[in-house]
């Protein structure tokens, strides 16, 4: 498991063998999750490319599906499959919009009819991106664009982070840059 003994990319769950050398602490399952989680240094000490891919898609509904996987193109797959099965027969865009990053953020939002995704290397970084990205829809595309609502926040691990009880809503600027 990452952070305690190199086991490869791929993360596991349940129990696990390593060779990783005697005197190895190995943690497993839930308890590693909840360690890294509340100190917050999850994967702070690895390089880019060590970190597993994450996926995260959203539907034209604001459904969305995300998931984390070493292969690229199965990070893509699980978060398509994810995004379908939660929106049922209404939710055939999924897929359409979709990012894929390694040790970067991914915020979705949803502003009316349209949705988008923006990455950053930190969550202001990402939020950041969608403000932009918002001002250009805006005045580059000439999209009318309402509020934009916070549909979900996914960190560099992949974890899914809760939204708060009270929606965020981006704001975007009157004018741009």
């Amino acid at each position: 498991m990452r952070g305690v003994c190199s086991m490869g990319s791929k993360q596991q769950s349940g129990p696990r063998r390593s060779a990783c050398g005697i005197g190895s602490i190995f943690v497993t399952g839930a308890l590693a999750s909840l360690a890294m989680i509340f100190t917050g240094a999850a994967n702070a000490d690895m390089a880019d490319w060590e970190h597993d891919w994450v996926a995260l898609t959203v539907a034209q509904n604001g459904t969305w599906g995300a998931a984390t996987n070493a292969n690229l193109t199965r990070a893509m797959m699980q978060a398509i499959r994810d995004c379908a099965r939660k929106s049922g027969p209404t939710g055939n865009d999924c897929g359409a919009e979709i990012t894929t990053v390694r040790a970067s953020w991914s915020i979705a939002y949803a502003c009316g009819d349209y949705t988008f995704i923006s990455n950053g290397a930190t969550s202001a970084d990402a939020r950041i991106a969608a403000i932009e990205r918002a001002i250009d829809l805006k005045e580059i595309v000439g999209i009318a664009m309402p509020p934009c609502a916070l549909v979900v926040a996914v960190d560099p691990d992949g974890r899914i982070l809760p939204t708060a009880p009270q929606k965020e809503i981006l704001s975007i600027p009157a004018s741009g840059r």
